[in-house]
């Protein structure tokens, strides 16, 4: 009993130093003084003076909880002054156990818990009634082991504390008299300083000092020694600095002391000492600063720095432009950074820098490596102006007269570019006769004059006047001096042409000489160029100021004919260069002496895939009725200087027939390269339709077209008045080689709502991309002054309509205008290919408000259907609509600007820093009360600022524009627009115009503003709604948008990240590629210090929210869609990897709870003697031990595994979850949880025995769980191709089960396996890794046969379960509950009912299946499955993966992953014939379904099957049978599917034979559905219940369907479990007729007796535990 009471107290008194703070516990506490007995403690030093006064303050009583005897003990709590070694404590007039005759009190110190036995002895003394203890604060015994042990029992060095109390004998007549608690008197030891470093680094050679003192610090502020050593070797301190000079490369250790009086700090450093200067440097001869010129929006190459021109290594090793980072300066501006430049994520890179505003810029640039960061600077001054002079060279190469000319060189004529026609081409000038405009493309022969400072055209001996004629000068070599007759300088094989010349375009022509003749006459043509030009980036040589101008020749060896070769009569050659934005103008068409064929002379720019060509050549007169044109687009050429010449070959026509509604509009077209396409006029027949012909009966039109070309795109449009129109279709035309017809036509249910909204009816594809966004191209600011007669507007449609991500043959749906403000006349709708009014000519008369939107458009694939990229496109989302403000007006021509930003973190973005109306959204919370568009504002004088908001009708898109408010900056000088009239007008956001009047007139600035849902949810422990400290979260949006899409050949976004911060901390997501924003899920952290301060809660920010992606895109992508001409743009093979920021996502507030932590006790039912052993295990693999107490301590919220492990019982392992749910079950601050053990059966696996079985004819027959262990050891190690079978069931009592046959297939189990319809039960398998390797887990591993020998498993069960989990990328899991792997193996009559869970750490885990992992080349015939699966990829009832056959199979167990998951076989490339599913299917991606998840190729086939359950996914090609098919030619037939469980059949299928039937309840318990599902395969399917079982189900056939008893009105009509509980919940508590609706009363009434009792209950328990012996009817 005395020995009890210590151990008591002992684990007691080692808290006592909390009580002050939590009296609760461990002890009973009552409030009130206790009178002290306690007379006096004097503190003593260690040369036996008092020290000082101790002061003494009353604690809360305690009591020993469960102890009567030691009741409301005083407590007291005792400060000592520093330096006391002991105290003499006196208590008068106190009971207390002595030793009379040694005058000894027996003590115990609570913080000695090794000690068992008897306490420390103390000195007594007793005079006058008062007792003295001394007691000692530090004390030396030896413990039980024999050593010495050395404790402050009561102090510590740091000013810590514990407690004292005397100790008793078992006697009743003592009870503990005091508890002591001692602390130091305000003293405190030193500390690290907050910050002090860690590492540091040296040169050899040189001297590292420290300041040791600024790595301590003292809250006494007390002096304090120091010491420090070097790998060990004490240092000889000046003062507190320490100076060290390391002899040799290497890390060293460096250990710093401080001391005080109350205690030592200890800190270590790591120096590490370095040979040399190993940092990156400038390159000697280099200067530290240079300066340079661009325009605006005009990339500046870095080529220099990334060359390694700059910048060295000084081991002689690369430089990356990835080691560079730089500074950046604008203007009088704050220097920002720094600045880093991504990684390319495919093509080169030209590091670059552009700017978009007028201004100098300074960039500060340092190189890094391993070593660390440069000390040297190399500064770039760049001065970007809105129109600087720059020298240019043109280097003009050979002709085709170079050899016969005297190796004359042609020249160039330069010119300021007048304007381009209406086909693209440019012009020198233009005159008007008779009203029309008629163009001067080339001057030669040209008889023009100046008259009176104008120049004057000659024609027919008129005169007339020209306009935009500006031909320029060449100057000398040294572009000081014009050179107004220059023939160009030759120098090394060009020749050369000097100009100045601001940022512009500017046109050239090109003459070469003949040999008979000594004037250059030859017209080779020439084209405008937009000068500067871009470079190369693949690093050829031109672009920037140095222009190449090649002569190309293009030419055709077609005969028109036998005979007949084509002659400049025959044909014309065109070609369009669309980085110029225009055509290039061809020269005098030439026959090469010799030669039969005719060439038409092209010179041009040369600079690779910086100036990409599109060549046509085109029939003309006579041979344009039988050829057509051909093209050749996206040619390269590099700068150089002899003739390129080009041959194509005319293409035959081919005429395609097409038949449509007499009333509809139908109209061909072509794309010439992106965003240039252009109409086909019909050879017969009219594209509008006779508005007067009616409605009833089709006209008949002819197209000549090129055969073999998928170029074209078509359009169908029912434009009658006065009726409900259809919806316009459009779509692509598959290429064709001979003559043909098509009928294009509306049907009755085509969609008439031109303004549909849904996402529903979109291709497969698409489905993922589309946001209905629309984007108008003016002025990033989205207003633009004009002193233009017309500006042209390009709007375009989001995701973009195109056939495939490669081709980017785009079609455009209808543009919906209108004039909010101003002239409604000043905008004409222009149609610009395969579309309707998307652009828009403004003339503006003042100041114009326009508002853009367009409609739905029914889109086809080639294939007449809507595949992948086709579908319905709904009409633009309301809070999309596209507004601009074009103006004429001087007074509204001001500079005043809106400075609105969006977010970033410090990453270099190649976009402008200016907020774009197009690419940028403002996005604000739905839960914001108060939403505000926040922004300053640039301004000259006094300014007014105001403000409207432009909102948009869902039913019809009729735009409205508000009001204008004036707003008054705050004293941060910043505006705050409200958004709350978005929300009035039932809108998530719209456009906010921003009005500025300043000294400089009025100006414009408009921002696309979203509200968005913010929800974040707990990623560490998902069930709960509270979020604790150290929790990850998870965080989406819905109502994002991405701001940047794939623009063909512009942009090409490949990453696309979120981005949040929490404090200094970023973190970021990916949203795939192309794919909507709102699927961006972002996992962020929440720190482990929030502070609560007295609250329960604390709000932790998410800040800085903000997209940051790459993208392949043009140079200068920005600019691009503003600048475009007609022309297009094209395909981008000269791809530059892209960074940007944008978007400005709102801070969102997380509410944060202290962290809680269970104390968790295990309570294990043990039916034998026997001890278990019991390992607990987090969701991380970190394994928990139990305390004395058998008490797991310090446990957070989350999933916790066991393994019980005892003899003579089954083998337990499952998991458990803790989290908020448990707090109520918390009893005197610990939770238990009972483990149950069964007893093991007769004839159970212990784990470990293995049995050899008697072998007859070859098979081994297994009786027992050791014969069957016996068998697996011997198949694994080497006896492969043995055989087994079954003599009875198998009990494996759930120990982990290692399975049959290993993880290759030479390994693999080669034999065959009967079971004989025996039952393998309680498999237990629990495989838990850290590597990448495929688990291959099942009763069977790897199973191998081979072609001509075929591996069986057949006529088995198995129940069990298995976990599966690894923190490696896992890409195959292979593991399914009979066999992990089949190859050449036949599996027949195998049911599993095995539980499957995998814990996807990364990686696919791919191929997990109820009875196999993976079939290939096997199959699996009269199989089902009735486990439950939780897997991640390729998941499946039967399998995951196929390539057998699979016939006559059932699933009946839930299943849930990812993608390709369904009820049969995630994917298959052969037949699955006869099967059924009735488990839930439920998916997080792509490919779900019931049956068949992914059909892949024309061997695939799923026939004679259905679907009885639910299938679900939020990802696309879900299908309640078959999710995708991707052959038109595999076989779908006699598929049927339950009418509610899905959407659809078949989610997305390749032909329209491909479908699957919905079916009702009724229909599926009928007859007549089991005959249905039986065609063409007679007796398959029996009746059963509900609907048809497979006829090898002989305990299902014949069932009933019951008519009563689904009292939980199960929508399936199922009678189970869950109904006997609800009926007999209904039973106890007296439901009567009155208390339930007719429906529920009509089941639970089994019996008809018009009362609910036990003899319902009675029957349905007897229904459910025999269905065919007690049916209910």
């Amino acid at each position: 009993m005395q020995k009890t009471a210590k151990k008591f107290l002992s684990m007691l008194l080692a808290l006592m130093m909390v009580l002050s703070i939590l009296p609760t516990a461990v002890f009973a506490t009552e409030q009130g003084t206790v009178a002290a007995p306690l007379d006096s403690i004097v503190p003593y030093g260690a040369n036996d003076q008092t020290t000082g006064t101790a002061t003494i303050s009353v604690q809360n009583p305690v009591t020993f909880t469960g102890y009567s005897a030691f009741e409301n003990v005083p407590y007291y709590l005792v400060t000592v002054p520093t330096g006391t070694t002991y105290v003499k404590a006196t208590y008068k007039d106190a009971a207390i156990l002595t030793n009379a005759t040694s005058g000894v009190a027996s003590g115990y110190y609570a913080d000695v818990p090794q000690w068992t036995g008897g306490g420390v002895e103390m000195a007594y003394t007793e005079s006058g009634g008062d007792i003295t203890i001394t007691i000692p604060l530090n004390y030396s015994r030896t413990a039980e082991d024999g050593t010495t042990v050395q404790k402050s029992f009561v102090l510590g060095a740091d000013g810590s504390g514990t407690a004292y109390a005397p100790e008793y004998d078992g006697s009743a007549s003592y009870a503990p008299v005091h508890f002591l608690a001692f602390t130091y008197e305000g003293k405190s030891a030193p500390t690290v300083a907050p910050g002090a470093i860690a590492t540091a680094n040296v040169t050899l050679g040189n001297a590292w000092t420290l300041d040791v003192a600024e790595m301590f610090t003292d809250a006494d502020g007390d002096a304090l020694t120091y010491t420090a050593t070097v790998n060990g070797a004490t240092q000889t301190l000046n003062g507190s600095t320490l100076s060290y000079t390391p002899t040799a490369a290497g890390e060293y250790t460096i250990v710093l002391t401080a001391t005080d009086d109350s205690g030592t700090a200890t800190h270590t450093i790591v120096l590490t000492a370095a040979e040399g200067t190993q940092v990156p440097r400038l390159k000697s001869g280099v200067p530290v600063t240079a300066s340079a010129t661009v325009s605006v929006g005009y990339a500046y190459n870095l080529s220099d720095l990334q060359a390694g021109n700059i910048f060295e290594n000084p081991d002689g090793s690369s430089l990356s432009y990835t080691d560079y980072y730089y500074y950046r300066t604008a203007g009088t501006g704050e220097r920002k950074g720094p600045y880093y430049f991504s990684t390319a994520l495919f093509g080169a890179t030209t590091i670059q820098i552009t700017e978009n505003t007028a201004d100098t810029y300074v960039y500060e640039f340092h190189a890094m490596n391993s070593a660390g960061l440069s000390t040297d600077t190399w500064t770039l001054t760049l001065t970007v102006s809105d129109s600087i002079e720059q020298h240019y060279t043109f280097h003009v190469g050979q002709d085709m007269n170079y050899s016969t000319n005297g190796s004359q060189y042609p020249l160039i004529k330069l010119y300021k570019t007048a304007g381009l026609d209406d086909k693209g081409a440019d012009y020198l000038a233009s005159y008007e006769v008779d009203g029309k405009t008629q163009y001067i493309y080339e001057d030669h022969d040209q008889s023009i004059a100046v008259v009176n400072g104008k120049y004057m055209i000659t024609v027919k001996g008129q005169d007339y006047e020209l306009k935009g004629y500006s031909p320029l000068t060449f100057k000398a070599s040294d572009f000081t001096t014009a050179d107004p007759n220059s023939t160009g300088t030759l120098a090394d094989n060009y020749n050369n042409f000097y100009a100045s010349l601001a940022a512009g375009r500017y046109s050239f022509r090109a003459y070469g000489y003949k040999a008979s003749e000594t004037s250059a006459n030859v017209y080779l043509g020439g084209h405008s160029l937009t000068l500067p030009t871009e470079t190369n980036v693949d690093g050829g040589t031109g672009g920037g100021k140095d222009i190449y101008l090649r002569l190309h020749s293009i030419y055709t060896t077609s005969k028109k004919n036998s005979s007949d070769y084509f002659t400049a009569d025959d044909y014309t050659a065109r070609v369009v260069m669309p980085i110029m934005g225009g055509d290039v103008q061809h020269g005098t068409p030439y026959t090469p002496t010799g030669s039969n064929y005719t060439y038409y002379p092209f010179m041009m720019y040369a600079a690779g895939n910086a100036a990409l060509w599109n060549a046509y050549v085109d029939p003309i007169n006579e041979a344009a009725d039988s050829f057509i044109f051909t093209q050749s687009i996206n040619n390269t050429t590099a700068a150089g200087y002899s003739v390129v010449t080009k041959n194509l070959s005319l293409s035959q026509a081919i005429t395609m027939t097409v038949t449509v509604p007499i009333y509809a509009d139908f109209h061909l077209y072509f794309q010439f390269n992106n965003f240039n396409t252009q109409e086909i006029t019909p050879a017969t027949g009219n594209a509008i339709a006779d508005k007067d012909a009616g409605t009833v009966g089709t006209r008949e039109l002819t197209y000549k077209i090129s055969k073999s070309n998928s170029n074209y795109t078509w359009r169908l449009e029912d434009n009658r008045s006065g009726v409900t129109n259809y919806v316009t279709k459009a779509g692509w035309l598959k290429s064709n080689s001979a003559n043909f017809s098509k009928t294009f036509t509306f049907n009755s249910g085509d969609c008439t709502d031109q303004y549909y909204h849904g996402f529903g009816n979109l291709g497969t594809i698409t489905k993922t991309r589309d946001e209905a966004e629309i984007q108008a191209y003016l002025d990033p600011t989205g207003y633009k002054y004009t002193e233009k007669d017309s500006e042209r507007i390009r709007a375009y449609r989001l995701w973009q309509i195109i056939d495939s991500d490669a081709m980017n043959i785009m079609i455009e749906p209808e543009f919906k205008v209108k004039v909010l403000s101003g002239d409604e006349n000043a905008v004409t709708a222009v149609t610009g290919g395969n579309a309707k009014g998307n652009w828009l000519d403004v003339t503006p008369n003042g100041t114009t408000i326009v508002a853009v939107n367009y409609k739905a458009l029914d889109v086809y694939t080639t294939a007449d259907e809507h595949g992948t990229h086709g579908g319905l496109y709904p009409a633009t989302n309301p809070e999309r609509t596209s507004v601009f403000v074009l103006t004429n007006d001087k007074d509204e021509h001001g500079n005043a600007k809106a400075n609105i930003a969006y977010n970033s973190n410090g990453l270099t973005s190649s976009r402008p820093s200016a907020w774009d109306y197009n690419y940028d959204n403002w996005f604000y919370l739905s839960n914001d009360t108060a939403p505000t568009l926040d922004f300053s504002v640039s301004s000259s004088g006094t300014t007014t600022v105001q403000y409207a908001i432009v909102t948009t009708d869902a039913s019809d898109l009729d735009t409205h524009l508000s009001g204008w408010t004036t707003l008054t900056a705050d004293s941060s000088g910043k505006y705050h627009a409200s958004l709350l009239g978005f929300r009035e007008a039932g809108l998530a956001g719209g456009t906010v115009i921003i009005k500025m009047h300043d000294s400089t007139g009025t100006s414009y600035s408009l921002a696309r503003v979203a509200e968005v849902t913010a929800t974040v949810t707990n990623a560490t422990n998902p069930r709960e709604t509270e979020i604790m400290p150290g929790d990850k979260v998870s965080l989406t949006f819905e109502g994002s948008y991405r701001g940047i899409y794939k623009y063909s050949g512009i942009f090409n976004p490949t990453t696309y990240n979120l981005f949040y911060s929490i404090g200094d901390t970023a973190y970021k997501t990916n949203v795939a590629q192309y794919q909507q924003m709102d699927q961006a899920k972002l996992e962020l952290t929440i720190p482990t210090n929030v502070d609560f301060g007295s609250g329960s809660t604390a709000n932790v920010q998410l800040t800085n929210g903000y997209t940051y992606g790459s993208m392949y895109s043009a140079a200068n992508p920005f600019a691009t869609l503003y600048n475009m001409s007609d022309t297009g743009v094209g395909t981008n093979f000269n791809a530059v990897t892209v960074n940007f920021c944008l978007n400005r996502f709102p801070n969102v507030n997380v509410e944060v709870t202290p962290r809680y932590n269970f104390k968790l006790k295990l309570n294990i039912t043990n039916p034998t003697t026997a001890t278990p052993t019991v390992t607990l295990t987090d969701a991380a693999g970190n394994v928990h031990t139990a305390n004395s107490n058998g008490e797991y301590e310090n446990l957070p919220y989350g999933t916790y595994t066991y393994a019980v492990l005892c003899a003579g019982c089954d083998y337990v392992y499952g998991s458990f979850y803790l989290g908020s749910a448990d707090k109520a079950n918390v009893s005197g601050g610990v939770l238990t949880k009972t483990i149950p053990l069964t007893a093991s059966a007769a004839g159970a696996w212990d784990g470990t025995t293995k049995t050899q079985p008697t072998l007859t004819d070859g098979v081994y027959q297994i009786g027992n769980a050791a014969e069957l262990a016996w068998f697996a050891a011997q198949v694994n190690g080497g006896s492969y191709a043995i055989n087994g079978a079954l003599t009875g069931d198998i009990d494996l009592a759930g120990y982990n089960w290692t399975p049959i046959g290993g993880t290759t297939a030479s390994t693999a189990f080669k034999g065959s396996f009967n079971g004989n319809n025996h039952t393998v039960k309680n498999m237990g398998i629990y495989y838990s890794a850290t590597t990448t390797s495929a688990p291959y887990k099942g009763l069977f591993g790897y199973v191998n046969g081979t072609s001509s020998s075929y591996a069986t498993i057949q006529n088995l069960k198995v129940t069990g379960k298995m976990y599966l989990t690894s923190t490696g990328n896992v890409a195959n899991a292979y593991s399914g509950g009979v066999v992990a792997y089949a190859n050449y193996t036949n599996i027949s009559g195998v049911v599993s009912d095995v539980d499957i869970t995998v814990t996807r750490v990364n990686g696919n885990w791919s191929s997990v299946g109820g009875v196999a992992g993976r079939l290939v080349n096997s199959n699996a015939t009269n199989c089902g499955n009735e486990g439950t699966i939780r897997a991640y990829q390729y998941v499946g009832g039967i399998t995951g993966y196929a390539t057998g056959t699979i016939t006559g199979c059932y699933n009946g167990g839930a299943i849930t992953g990812n993608g390709y998951v369904a009820g049969i076989v995630g994917q298959t490339t052969k037949g699955v014939t006869a099967c059924y599913n009735t488990g839930s299917i439920t998916g997080t991606g792509n490919y779900v379904a019931g049956i068949v998840a992914y059909a892949s190729g024309a061997a695939a086939s799923v026939k004679n099957c259905y679907n009885r359950a639910y299938v679900e996914s939020t990802g696309s090609n879900v299908g309640a049978v078959v999710g995708m098919t991707n052959n038109a030619s595999a076989v779908m037939s006699n598929l049927y599917y339950l009418d509610f469980t899905c959407a659809q059949g078949i989610g997305s299928a390749k032909s329209t034979a491909q479908t699957a039937t919905a079916k009702t309840r009724a229909e599926m318990d009928s007859a007549d559905f089991v005959t249905t599902m039986n065609t063409g395969m007679a007796g398959t399917f029996g009746s059963s219940r509900y609907s048809p079982a497979l006829s090898w189900q002989t305990n299902l056939i014949g069932l009933k369907t019951p008519t009563k008893g689904n009292v939980t009105l199960d929508p399936f009509g199922y009678v189970d479990e869950e109904d006997l509980a609800l009926l007999t919940e209904w039973k106890d508590a007296g439901k009567k007729q009155n208390d339930l609706t007719a429906e529920q009363w009509a089941q639970a009434d089994i019996n008809g007796d018009g009362f609910l009792n036990g003899k319902d209950t009675k029957a349905l328990k007897n229904y459910i535990n025999d269905p065919a012996s007690n049916p209910i009817r």
